[in-house]
């Protein structure tokens, strides 16, 4: 009869495990992704990675696929729209 006694607090374990691991997903689930540094790449970047010309660079932006930052006379563009972009 005391193995049936283990069983049954093996079993109430397990389900309070399995609650755990419940709200535990629901709570990562309900975190916000992680903040990263955008990065911002130059024309040069661009075009050695998409293999594309500045022209067609020039186009993306004009049609305001890429947000780009000005600094010092060289332009930046966020990575993320770049890949967005070249996706396409």
């Amino acid at each position: 009869m005391q193995g049936i006694g283990i069983n049954r607090k093996l079993l109430e374990v397990l389900h309070a495990l399995r609650l755990l691991s419940d709200l535990f997903t629901k709570f990562m689930e309900a975190l916000p992704p992680p903040v990263r540094e955008e990065k911002w790449l130059r024309d040069s970047d661009i075009i050695e990675i998409f293999k594309v010309t500045g022209r067609t660079i020039y186009n993306w932006k004009k049609k305001g696929d890429l947000t780009v930052k000005y600094m010092g006379g060289t332009a930046y563009y966020r990575e993320s729209d770049v890949y967005k972009r070249g996706k396409n």
